[in-house]
């Protein structure tokens, strides 16, 4: 790209594009990247998201997920969790729990139980025992 008058022409700095050289260069939208010289923006892979202007996605961490790409990562509520990357959370099975923006899913103790999605365990009842169907 080269401003009207421009004794020499320059790339587009990284995060930023231009689709031709008479245009000016462009910030590169939420939720997608370029490298320096680039013609467009590449969108960011599943899991990752971005801010404007970015040379590069950042992967949403494990307890976290994507809503949008643009959107900062958002945390998984209790009874789910996420290893990172994903576009949502999943259920913690039977048997387990976890709290809000867990990576992985936490046993409940001998004498506790929880169904799919629980956030806690509960004391089985008297003269009763957790089931391991």
């Amino acid at each position: 790209r080269s401003d009207a008058g421009a004794k020499k022409c320059e790339q587009c700095s990284a995060g930023r594009f231009t689709a031709s050289p008479a245009m000016q260069c462009q910030d590169c939208l939420g939720g997608r990247f370029s490298g320096q010289g680039s013609t467009a923006c590449t969108e960011c892979a599943y899991g990752h998201r971005s801010d404007p202007g970015a040379d590069s996605c950042m992967p949403c961490p494990s307890g976290t997920f994507v809503l949008d790409f643009a959107a900062p990562c958002a945390t998984c509520e209790a009874g789910k969790f996420s290893k990172g990357r994903t576009h949502g959370c999943d259920d913690c099975p039977g048997g387990f729990y976890s709290d809000a923006g867990a990576g992985y899913c936490e046993t409940c103790a001998a004498g506790k139980f929880s169904i799919a999605g629980s956030a806690f365990c509960e004391n089985c009842e008297a003269g009763k025992a957790r089931s391991e169907e």
